[in-house]
Formats: C-alpha cells, structure tokens, sequence
C-alpha cells in the first residue's frame, strides 16, 4: 500500500537541501505549502509517496529527516 510522507522543516535552506539531497537517491519528493492541519516555522514542506516502508529508516539513517509527519 502507497502511504503519502510528508516533511517539515525549521527554514527554508532545510527544505530545500532535503529535496536535493532526495534526488540525488532518485527519490521523487515534492515541495509544497505545509497542509493546515501541521504547522512549521518555514511554511514549507515535503511530500513523498512510497510503498517502500524503509524508505524512511533509510531516510533517518542518512540525517535526511528533520520532522515527520505521517500521513495514510
């Protein structure tokens, strides 16, 4: 089953270094306005889809995630 993760972020510079950081690994990852329900210091926020439940301890294991929020 495809679960959706989406990521936030403290500043701007963090965002934006995980989404480099994503596509090197050819990681699809999406930026976007963080949803109402979550808040973030920066506004902006991560999207990944995958069916792949290490992709997030691998993830974790790089340093890649900041916070986490997850979302079915």
């Amino acid at each position: 089953m495809t679960k959706e993760y989406i990521f936030t972020f403290d500043t701007i510079s963090q965002a934006l270094k995980f989404e480099k950081d994503l596509k090197k690994i050819n990681i699809d990852v999406k930026l976007m306005p963080v949803p109402r329900a979550l808040s973030s210091s920066c506004g902006t926020s991560a999207r990944v889809y995958s069916d792949d439940e290490e992709i997030i301890e691998n993830l974790n294991k790089l340093g890649l995630i900041y916070h986490e929020y997850f979302i079915m």
